[in-house]
């Protein structure tokens, strides 16, 4: 026979069952949190995809803003091109690989350069442009002033000796529907970590 101290106590069983459901509740909430978590983070990577995307430059013409070699990032999320922006294009570059290059005009500029001096006008003012080494008229082979037509962008590449960029036919300007995204900013030579202007 059992005796009466053998049994469990009723009590105990309701404050041993009440602690299992506080155990499966807090689990069930730490796992919700998680999935949350997960999903935030699947977002965030997915926008990151577009906001940050990875770009090797492979040629000099973005010298000394970005040497060939770098390695940078640029935002091709919702991306509407502005006077002055590092632009990536789909058009591909003479060296191989995108296009870089800086934008100097939009749709219904007119964007001058003097063949004595290299300097840049665009609607009729002078550009002050502390991102290039050295003024210079380079490779040119297009009018000394050029009416943006609407829809394209004008773009130099700061390195203004050899850049290959609207002062030639043959790339021209280029429609802004191959604009990806404007670099923002550089990851790759360390010493040079951080936003790019």
């Amino acid at each position: 026979m059992t005796r009466l101290m053998d049994r469990p106590d009723t009590q105990v069983i309701a404050q041993a069952r009440e602690r299992y459901a506080r155990r499966c509740r807090r689990r069930g909430r730490i796992g919700k949190c998680l999935i949350a978590l997960l999903v935030c983070a699947a977002l965030l990577f997915a926008a990151g995809l577009t906001a940050a995307c990875p770009l090797l430059v492979e040629d000099g013409a973005m010298a000394p803003t970005l040497e060939a070699g770098t390695l940078a990032l640029y935002n091709g999320w919702n991306y509407t091109p502005a006077r002055g922006d590092v632009a990536v294009s789909t058009v591909e570059s003479p060296e191989g690989g995108m296009l870089v290059r800086r934008i100097i005009g939009l749709p219904g500029d007119r964007v001058a350069i003097d063949r004595a001096t290299g300097q840049v006008s665009v609607n009729g003012q002078p550009l002050t442009e502390a991102y290039v080494s050295c003024l210079a008229v380079g490779n040119m082979d297009v009018a000394d002033e050029t009416l943006v037509p609407e829809g394209e962008v004008f773009v130099l590449g700061d390195e203004r000796l050899s850049a290959l960029d609207s002062r030639r036919q043959s790339i021209g300007t280029l429609p802004v529907d191959t604009l990806l995204g404007k670099v923002w900013f550089r990851l790759w030579p360390l010493d040079r970590l951080g936003t790019v202007r």
